[in-house]
């Protein structure tokens, strides 16, 4: 799945036609591209799939195609690494057959912000029981999901990941955390982060109040308490400049108490 990257879909579309055993298939699912993404993963013999632009519509879409079996989902802008992803991830599915099998692996050069100050504080207070099962990449797209597990409404952008955690957690199936190497890809000069925040947040929100974790009349509270801390993460420095800085910043916002999850009944 990929939004314009044609220039880069020939590596990870590779990786893909390697991994692929004889019954398997290798959609390419266009997120709204502009470029000639499509016509590139149709050339390289992909069977190309139509999306709107969201990552979690992209995945949406590739799950009403898949059902039964697993569903390895891969980026269309993995640039190479010495591995392939998808095999590996194929290898631990063959072996323990879990509910999700996630690849570990850290982007080189990446200022980690949405994960220690959004991701993880607001899993702990409201899905505890997931918060260690992940790895230390838990918002990793690297994945391969069992169709037979109920996955829920997809949110429609960045907070797929974070979904899926609570919703694999929720069924009661293992993950397998699978170690990757080191992955190579572009930062985009962190634009996505701010909006990444904003969406994993509203995704543990969203199944927060779904399952009675979080009264709804509590949820604006939680609304603000993430929007601050994106709108730290929004003005961060660009790659490659210095982060301490910012990063206590942002530490310290995220270390804020949490909102109640009750709000008391006002008296009439």
């Amino acid at each position: 799945m990929a939004h314009n990257e044609a220039d880069r879909l020939p590596y990870p579309l590779g990786l893909a036609f390697e991994a692929a055993g004889p019954r398997d298939r290798v959609w390419f699912v266009d997120s709204a591209s502009t470029d000639d993404s499509a016509a590139v993963a149709a050339k390289l013999g992909a069977e190309v799939v139509s999306a709107p632009i969201g990552k979690g519509r992209a995945v949406a879409r590739a799950i009403d195609l898949c059902q039964e079996g697993y569903l390895c989902l891969i980026d269309g802008d993995l640039e190479p690494s010495g591995a392939n992803f998808p095999a590996l991830l194929k290898e631990a599915v063959l072996r323990e057959r879990p509910g999700m099998a996630i690849g570990e692996s850290r982007q080189r050069g990446r200022r980690r912000s949405v994960i220690p100050y959004v991701y993880r504080p607001l899993l702990g207070a409201l899905f505890p029981e997931a918060l260690d099962l992940f790895g230390d990449a838990p918002l990793s797209g690297f994945r391969a999901l069992d169709m037979d597990v109920q996955l829920g409404r997809i949110p429609p952008g960045y907070g797929l990941e974070a979904h899926l955690n609570v919703m694999v957690s929720l069924s009661g199936r293992q993950t397998t955390v699978v170690p990757l190497p080191q992955c190579n890809g572009p930062l985009r000069g962190y634009a996505n982060a701010a909006p990444a925040a904003l969406d994993v947040a509203e995704a543990i929100l969203d199944l927060a109040v779904e399952r009675g974790r979080l009264d709804s009349r509590a949820r604006p509270l939680w609304d603000s308490w993430g929007a601050d801390v994106a709108d730290v993460i929004a003005a961060q420095p660009p790659p490659g400049a210095p982060g301490e800085e910012f990063l206590a910043t942002v530490a310290e916002l995220g270390a804020r108490p949490l909102p109640p999850t009750r709000l008391q009944a006002q008296a009439g």
